[in-house]
């Protein structure tokens, strides 16, 4: 199966303490999936981590 990896950037904020927290990393992605969607499968992914993102960017685009 193809994949690509990202890098990315973004903020969480955890709940419990309303602390913003910088978070930044590479994610693979399934290379079938169009480029423009890469934010959505990140911040899905990490979201089944526990990490709830409040906006994630990739390359250029800053999506919230």
């Amino acid at each position: 199966m193809p994949f690509r990896t990202r890098h990315y950037t973004g903020a969480a904020t955890d709940p419990a303490t309303g602390e913003t927290t910088e978070i930044h990393g590479t994610h693979t992605i399934h290379a079938l999936n169009p480029p423009r969607e890469d934010h959505r499968a990140i911040k899905d992914d990490l979201a089944k981590e526990g990490i709830h993102a409040d906006w994630i960017q990739v390359g250029r685009a800053r999506i919230s």
